[in-house]
């Protein structure tokens, strides 16, 4: 270690990726500019009134607990997610990983499934 570096607290100088969940809730949250785990919990709790920490929400983002349904319902409603995204998250919050239809495939506004067009 170089004097003066600065490692991160609690990583031991490695950084971690997020679970597959908590690199979703991260991407959906970034698209309507809200970054990290301490600023999504206080999005959840401003907008919905569901209590969860910002240390919760990191846990849940490293896989490290796996939420429960009533934030994963608070997240959808405080970010406004559309029906796809909502199908999409709950696809990998019931799986544990992304559908190979998600991938391939995208909802209609009118709820069907149509084919992504690239």
């Amino acid at each position: 270690m170089i004097r003066g570096e600065q490692i991160p607290m609690g990583t031991n100088g490695k950084s971690r990726p997020y679970c597959e969940l908590g690199k979703v809730l991260d991407a959906l949250a970034r698209e309507r500019d809200v970054r990290g785990p301490y600023n999504i919990a206080h999005q959840v709790q401003d907008t919905t009134g569901f209590e969860v920490s910002g240390q919760a929400l990191s846990k849940y983002m490293y896989g490290e607990y796996l939420p429960k349904r009533e934030f994963i319902k608070a997240f959808t409603d405080a970010f406004e997610l559309t029906s796809y995204e909502r199908a999409e998250l709950a696809w990998l919050y019931t799986y544990g990983s992304r559908s190979d239809v998600a991938d391939n495939r995208r909802l209609s506004s009118s709820g069907s499934f149509v084919p992504r067009v690239f």
